[in-house]
């Protein structure tokens, strides 16, 4: 059944992440796309019709992407998998581990980070944007606000369906020797895997990489809270370790073939990964120049 449900989540990664290869060039200006929705580098994009049907039409890409891939593409897919995979196999002592290093710290980040992968709280904050963009003139807000709420409708589906392909139950005392996966289902109890939190910070974080890249603080700040907002979810006890890695990798690489589609640098060269340290949960941060 474990098997099963590794290739399940393993053609889900690849579809979610290896449309990066599709958009990894930042002068690409969204050619491809209707042009009721298409943008370049200085265009606008207006909440209206043509920007909803912009969804179908990018959804298409990234579920589309798999046929366009080249050898950095199956390179990224190949490690999301593999490390989701070694990352499933451990995933009690890591939750031990992590549960025994919580703290008051650890505690306060996780509350005010938390937020940044919680919809009630970005969705909002993204409607705030695009009317500020509005007043202001700014068409830089609008696309972020606009491209960041298509980003995480699309990634969050993908995570969706794959929270009901698999049930896996979420982190709770009885659970001592293997993590239980219930398999496909209607039901509604057991969606850990994969975290919704995580996706939608990290689909977030690499739109405002993407439009704010030209800022040099910009993209690492991103990056590192939405990895500490889907750390928060470890630390809660509410998502296993995978759970995070795979939700962060569908939001990342979806948010990515979106922003190219319209002309957006990804700002694929910043990355963020967890890393157990001694006395405490670290962060493996790495820029590809």
């Amino acid at each position: 059944m474990k098997s099963l449900l590794a290739l399940v989540f393993i053609m889900v990664t690849g579809l979610a992440g290896a449309g990066a290869a599709q958009g990894s060039d930042p002068g690409w200006t969204g050619r491809g796309a209707p042009a009721a929705y298409r943008t370049g580098p200085a265009g606008d994009l207006r909440l209206n019709l043509g920007y909803f049907k912009g969804y179908l039409s990018d959804a298409g890409s990234v579920l589309a992407s798999p046929l366009s891939w080249g050898a950095s593409g199956w390179l990224k897919f190949s490690f999301v998998a593999a490390a989701t995979y070694f990352i499933s196999s451990e995933e009690e002592d890591l939750q031990g581990w992590a549960q025994t290093r919580r703290n008051d710290d650890t505690d306060m980040v996780s509350q005010y980070l938390r937020p940044a992968g919680s919809g009630k709280y970005v969705l909002p904050a993204l409607g705030a944007l695009y009317v500020t963009g509005r007043i202001a003139g700014s068409s830089r807000a609008r696309r972020t606000a606009l491209l960041g709420l298509e980003s995480i409708v699309i990634s969050g589906a993908l995570t969706g369906a794959l929270k009901y392909l698999t049930h896996k139950e979420r982190p709770n005392p009885s659970i001592v020797d293997d993590v239980p996966w219930n398999g496909p289902g209607l039901s509604h109890a057991h969606l850990a895997f994969p975290s919704g939190h995580a996706t939608c910070s990290f689909a977030l974080a690499t739109i405002v990489a993407a439009e704010y890249g030209d800022y040099p603080m910009v993209r690492p700040l991103a990056y590192c809270a939405a990895a500490l907002a889907a750390l928060s979810r470890v630390n809660d006890n509410a998502h296993w370790v995978s759970d995070v890695i795979l939700g962060s990798a569908i939001g990342h690489f979806t948010a990515r073939t979106i922003a190219a589609r319209h002309g957006r640098g990804a700002g694929s060269g910043f990355s963020v990964l967890p890393a157990p340290r001694a006395g405490g949960m670290g962060l493996t941060l790495s820029y590809k120049f």
